[in-house]
Parts: structure tokens; C-alpha cells; sequence
């Protein structure tokens, strides 16, 4: 087994959304909430994820959109 379908193997399994292996994440706000995770390696963007609030700022929907 190489190096890296061991840790794809692992990370698949520990990792509901699917998100491949990175190196960074960024977070994005609006109005003090976190709208998307963006996770990129080596500066290409792997995997996004979306979050949508309610009026009240109660999450209400997070999506896997990379």
C-alpha cells in the first residue's frame, strides 16, 4: 500500500464530507457567522464548505460545494 492511499484511506473514513487531505484553511464571516471553510494544498482549493443561517443567525444548512 503507498504512502498516500493509506492516508486517503484514513482520511476518507474519519471524514464524512469527503474532504481530501490540506494543508490550509480559510474561514469566511458575514456578520460575525462563518459562511464557508475553504481547505486548498499547496494553494489549490480542495474542498468548500458552505454554511446558511436562519434571521436569528441559527446554522440552518452546511453543504459540500468543492
Amino acid at each position: 500500500m503507498t504512502i498516500v492511499k493509506k492516508y486517503s484511506d484514513a482520511n476518507y473514513i474519519s471524514n464524512r464530507m469527503g474532504l481530501p487531505a490540506y494543508d490550509n484553511t480559510q474561514f469566511v464571516y458575514t456578520n460575525g457567522n462563518v459562511t464557508s471553510v475553504i481547505y486548498s494544498l499547496d494553494s489549490v482549493v480542495v474542498g468548500q464548505l458552505d454554511y446558511t443561517y436562519d434571521a436569528d443567525g441559527n446554522l440552518t444548512n452546511k453543504q459540500r460545494v468543492v
